[in-house]
């Protein structure tokens, strides 16, 4: 299959075989409870560089099968800002369907900020969190 085929129905039917096939799908925060109990099962982590507009979109998908996933999300993303309308709106979305919330850091900014990575991680999780009224438990590194 083509890449540039890809499309949301064809997510969802991905989606929807692995299920048939007795797979689950834990957030990424809750791997470690799951990985004693169940032999199938797929992680599955959105990491939103673009558009929380579509990742909204893949959000719903999921969420009308029963799935809940992990979206990771820029703070310094020059797409897109969190806490903007629409953008927000997409993301609160996205936390009302039961979906997890993570931070997508981005080392380089750090580095140019002259930030230490702890200091940077704990600002922008604390960030998302107040801003969503979530606990970020799951954080993935940009490039």
């Amino acid at each position: 299959m083509k890449s540039d085929t890809f499309s949301l129905n064809m997510y969802r039917d991905i989606l929807e075989k692995a299920k048939k096939f007795g797979y689950r799908f834990p957030r990424l925060s809750d791997y470690r409870d799951w990985i004693d109990k169940y032999q199938r099962f797929l992680l599955v982590r959105h990491d939103v560089d673009i558009s929380p507009l579509n990742a909204a979109k893949m959000a719903e998908i999921e969420h009308s099968i029963g799935i809940s996933t992990t979206y990771c999300l820029r703070v310094h993303s020059i797409f897109y800002n969190v806490s903007a309308p629409p953008f927000y709106d997409a993301i609160r979305d996205i936390v009302e369907m039961g979906h997890e919330i993570g931070l997508h850091y981005d080392a380089a900014f750090y580095d140019k900020a002259g930030m230490a990575f702890s200091k940077g991680i704990k600002a922008e999780a604390g960030y998302l969190e107040a801003l969503f009224g979530i606990k970020v438990r799951t954080v993935s590194q940009h490039k």
